[in-house]
């Protein structure tokens, strides 16, 4: 049911197994809402498992292959819902907004095309584990400048309203009142959620990996069958030139021997 960014990507409509029907939801169309598969009570719930239901939470795709348009896929999942096997959940002890950072870089080109490397037919814990994460702090700019990109990406609900409303003491987002539906800000909007990704991968690429221009290039015509798709639709890589456009205004054709390394200090040893 999920794909970056988004915990409603698909809808359950009917079967069960390999026989089960799921309708995709595309932002900007009535009716996209969790519809489950299965409603479990919550007695039925095991009592080492029942706090982390009511809690926001990271979820990623398990099933995954290499060759595919995208590999790693990664989103909040609000309180209230249960994950099965195939799409794993963690949580952070403390200190939620860590859950933007990890989005953004977790569902970003960069780290797709590293995690490729590392697996065949499943995203699991231990290869996430080995994707090099940033260790920042919450004042430092790159975190504000992120979790502003993300935030409108995840919060296109009223079942994210709470998390929205939490990250606004950060002064990352101004806080939802009673009655709205959903925050203002929020990307419903296909062309807008394409406009956000593409500057998140730009910052992710530059500040968190350290990329010059031309690497980022490199790592993006690594996504042929994206490429396929997009000239298809749009005649041109629309993707890789909407990334890049807004590496070159941004930071402009700075090669990489210019740009300082990241602090050590901006690394941990593991994803989670």
């Amino acid at each position: 049911m999920i794909d970056q960014y988004d915990y409603r990507a698909k809808a359950y409509r009917s079967g069960r197994g390999r026989a089960a029907v799921w309708e995709p939801l595309e932002f900007g169309l009535p009716g996209k809402e969790i519809v489950p598969q299965w409603r479990v009570p919550e007695p039925d719930i095991p009592a080492k498992v029942l706090d982390r239901v009511w809690r926001y939470r990271v979820a990623f795709g398990d099933v995954a292959r290499p060759d595919t348009e995208r590999s790693l896929m990664a989103t909040l999942v609000p309180p209230g819902v249960i994950c099965g096997h195939t799409v794993p959940t963690f949580t952070y002890e403390e200190d939620e907004w860590q859950y933007l950072i990890f989005l953004a870089v977790a569902n970003s080109f960069t780290a797709d095309f590293l995690i490729r490397k590392r697996l065949t037919l499943h995203v699991s814990l231990s290869i996430l584990d080995s994707l090099p994460m940033p260790r920042m702090t919450v004042d430092d700019p790159i975190v504000a400048q992120l979790a502003r990109q993300v935030l409108p990406l995840i919060c296109t609900d009223p079942d994210m309203t709470k998390f929205w409303n939490s990250m606004s003491t950060h002064g990352w987002c101004e806080a939802v009142s009673d009655g709205e539906s959903r925050p203002r800000e929020a990307h419903t909007d296909v062309s807008e959620r394409a406009q956000a990704r593409a500057e998140i991968d730009a910052i992710v690429a530059k500040h968190v990996y350290d990329l010059s221009r031309d690497e980022l290039a490199y790592v993006l015509d690594q996504f042929p069958v994206l490429e396929k798709r997009d000239r298809k639709a749009h005649g041109t890589f629309a993707t890789k030139d909407r990334i890049l456009d807004w590496y070159d205004r941004v930071y402009g054709c700075i090669d990489r021997v210019q740009a300082p390394a990241p602090h050590r200090s901006h690394w941990s040893e593991a994803s989670a």
